[in-house]
């Protein structure tokens, strides 16, 4: 972590610890294979494993390390397992939280968000002005809730009300000291985003101005065609599925645009080092939208201007198509994503972005307050005396029925996922651990590709040790290189 992100997410410096098979995972589960015990806790492994090598490490290791001025000191080095980089299931599947993110009822592992009827799960939230709707979720509270249900034997709809669904998990301090399991893992942006949400929302936003008659995928597939991408990611063409909605003209729940994850982050945001002419105009036009955050703007963002998504569609747009609220929800997305990828913060950056997404859900869906009971209940019975006497006209009936919600994007009604509510946790896990990108799983993916080459090579027989030594030999070569590189100049 002390290292500069451009080198800690070097391929170069990655040391590959463990392999694990997919098959034994789903046999043993993350806590058998990582700590070598069942569901309920009992050894079942032979061997040393993982947690066994950080527990005998937390006692301390006498080194002898070589200082600066040449002098040899001996050092006690204690390992620490400070974060883990994970993508959804696999996060959730070492810790004791629900490893499903669409059905399950309490599927944040960071606090007690909800998916329930009442629609609270839509509403705009920050956890550093509102701790009323959801609450951080506290080691205090987790663990006497689970040493409760360890005692009752069969806790039920309760452990699934609190969005526990196992009581024996990896990451827990009898199995590695010193750790936090409501904090450990934090939100990952990769999967949050140009793995996520804005791969969805870019398609809706295109199926929108294109069913609007606003623009055609063929216009925006000639700007993509001539815009000037970098070397290492081609953007390429918007698939002929985008055109395709659900009933009502409404966008498609799962719509995408097809692209990698670096080609999402290409298309919505692509930086240029030196600032092109008439580019600093064009930010500050597109920003104007976003007014409640052109006061917080930093600097170093406006001499590394964004050539994005919105300069590269507002030319092809009307005036009236860009006060679209879906336009402007766009607009507000791609400013979350421009902060969300920054190297160094302020602590006013991460109000700023904490603003910045608030003010994307609001544009996307707005909730409005919710009526009283006895009005609720009032409502229901006169709507249900006007069916008895046959007065079941639409208009009576839409006057009668209670409102719950209000949509600011009307034509994205149920389209709100999970993922909307996780990155409002990517504030809060930039104060613990620095900025997302230092801890995102966009390299890790990459690194998967010299995995699945080392295997190929292997023959597939006894892969896992064959991809293993191939890196250990490789990765030594390189450093080697390195230094004798360094010592030649």
């Amino acid at each position: 972590m002390n290292l500069p992100i451009d080198m800690r997410f070097d391929h170069d410096v990655i040391q590959l610890l463990a392999i694990v098979r997919h098959p034994a995972v789903m046999r043993w589960g993350q806590a058998g294979v990582f700590c070598g015990v069942d569901k309920k806790g009992e050894r079942i492994a032979d061997g040393p494993t993982i947690s066994d090598d950080f527990q005998e490490g937390a006692k301390g290791r006498w080194t002898k390390l070589l200082n600066t001025d040449g002098s040899e000191e001996w050092w006690r080095i204690v390992p620490y397992l400070i974060c883990v980089c994970a993508d959804y299931p696999q996060a959730q599947g070492m810790l004791p939280f629900n490893e499903s993110a669409s059905g399950a009822y309490c599927p944040c592992r960071g606090c007690n968000y909800r998916q329930d009827r009442s629609m609270r799960h839509e509403k705009p939230h920050s956890f550093f002005e509102d701790s009323r709707t959801w609450k951080l979720r506290s080691l205090q509270r987790l663990l006497a809730d689970i040493e409760r249900w360890r005692q009752r034997g069969d806790p039920g709809s309760e452990m699934q009300d609190a969005g526990v669904n196992k009581l024996v998990y990896t990451l827990c301090a009898d199995f590695f000291p010193h750790i936090n399991p409501t904090n450990i893992a934090p939100q990952d942006i990769m999967h949050n985003f140009p793995d996520g949400i804005t791969r969805h929302e870019a398609a809706w936003l295109l199926y929108m101005l294109h069913s609007r008659k606003h623009l055609s995928l063929s216009q925006v597939n000639d700007a993509i065609a001539r815009h000037k991408w970098p070397r290492d990611c081609r953007v390429p063409k918007i698939p002929a599925s985008v055109e395709d909605g659900a009933t009502g003209r409404f966008p498609r729940s799962d719509a995408t645009i097809h692209m990698s994850a670096s080609q999402t982050i290409t298309f919505a945001l692509h930086r240029y080092a030196p600032t092109p002419p008439g580019l600093a105009s064009t930010l500050a036009a597109h920003r104007s939208l976003c007014n409640a955050c052109v006061t917080h703007c930093v600097t170093h963002c406006v001499t590394r201007c964004a050539v994005c998504s919105v300069s590269l569609l507002s030319p092809l747009l009307s005036e009236s198509a860009k006060q679209t609220t879906y336009w402007q929800s766009w607009v507000a997305h791609v400013r979350v994503l421009e902060m969300s990828l920054r190297t160094e913060y302020t602590l006013a950056d991460v109000t700023t972005l904490d603003d910045c997404i608030q003010r994307h859900h609001k544009l996307f869906f707005k909730v409005s307050p919710a009526p009283s009971s006895n009005r609720s209940l009032l409502l229901f019975v006169v709507a249900a005396y006007a069916r008895c006497l046959l007065l079941t006209t639409p208009c009576l009936l839409l006057l009668l029925t209670p409102r719950r919600r209000s949509l600011q994007v009307k034509e994205y009604d149920g389209l709100w996922k999970p993922k909307h509510h996780f990155i409002t946790h990517t504030p809060i896990d930039l104060l613990r651990f620095g900025p997302p990108r230092g801890f995102w799983c966009m390299s890790f993916e990459g690194f998967n590709k010299l995995i699945k080459q080392a295997a190929e090579l292997s023959n597939y027989r006894a892969e896992d040790v064959f991809v293993l030594e191939h890196w250990v030999f490789k990765s030594a070569r390189m450093l080697r290189r390195k230094r004798d590189r360094a010592w030649c100049a």
